[in-house]
């Protein structure tokens, strides 16, 4: 006769004590593999989405194309003429600049600051802060940005 204080284990987590599992559950390689592509997809639903969501220039490397006379940033898709006045895309104010002067023959650069679209300076904003009207008194300077 067979004992019966000896009881079958579970091929699945109920008898295994696996962190996450409740008593009577059961995870399936199914189910593991179907949460783990959804979580990829997630991750890269998110890649893909939450750029186009941003509507401004967001600290990337902006390319001077000669051909097209623009600066362009490839990773928003914002175009900025030789000012840096938005000309297309979703940028919502001017590029930043930074004080410069020529001392002995050599250019120094000095700190940042924001410009609205009349090439006004205010002190460094996040790069989708509107300095325009009364958006300029709502978003306070970040100079860490």
């Amino acid at each position: 006769m067979a004992d019966s204080s000896k009881k079958k284990r579970s091929p699945y987590t109920k008898d295994r004590g696996t962190l996450g599992a409740f008593e009577g559950e059961t995870i399936t390689r199914r189910r593991f593999v179907t949460g783990g592509a959804l979580a990829a997809g997630g991750v890269a639903t998110a890649a893909v989405g939450l750029p186009a969501l941003g509507c401004a220039h967001l600290g990337c490397p902006v390319n001077y194309v000669p051909a097209a006379q623009r600066f362009i940033c490839p990773c928003h898709g914002g175009v900025y003429d030789k000012q840096g006045k938005v000309v297309g895309g979703p940028p919502v104010r001017p590029l930043d600049r930074f004080y410069t002067r020529v001392a002995g023959g050599r250019v120094q650069v000095g700190q940042r600051f924001s410009v609205n679209s009349h090439l006004r300076r205010f002190s460094p904003r996040d790069p989708t802060n509107h300095l325009d009207g009364l958006w300029q008194y709502l978003y306070p300077s970040r100079p860490t940005t």
